[in-house]
């Protein structure tokens, strides 16, 4: 049984989470299936991108919006980011600014650090 403490103190450790090996097997298939998403739904206005778990944010929610944008479309009105790593999460909400997506966005992006579970309960989704 692993208690949020140790997994937190964990992805800590994890400093350069885009190169890590273990973030580009699985977690490719993974994101090719938000593409197809995306992609099979091109009538449709997407408001929000709710990434749980982001890491550094490369990946998800940068890659989507980065998606989203390629194809010519409007960006979601709302990006809520979550991770429980202090470490990662920094990074994340770095590489938003750093990529222009803060100014991008232009309406808003919520920065939940915490426990997945806890993000329905703290915030109105």
């Amino acid at each position: 049984h692993c208690n949020m403490e140790d997994t937190k103190q964990f992805w800590n450790t994890i400093l350069d989470y885009s190169g890590n090996a273990m973030t580009y097997t699985e977690a490719d298939f993974e994101l090719s299936q938000v593409y197809k998403c995306v992609d099979s739904n091109q009538d449709e206005e997407i408001k929000d991108v709710i990434s749980m778990g982001v890491a550094d944010g490369k990946r998800e929610p940068i890659s989507i919006l980065d998606h989203i944008e390629k194809q010519g479309r409007v960006l979601p009105s709302r990006v809520i980011v979550n991770d429980i790593s202090d470490t990662l999460f920094d990074q994340a909400k770095a590489n938003l600014v750093n990529g222009g997506w803060v100014k991008k966005i232009e309406n808003e992006i919520i920065y939940f650090l915490g426990k997945i579970d806890d993000i329905k309960t703290e915030l109105d989704i």
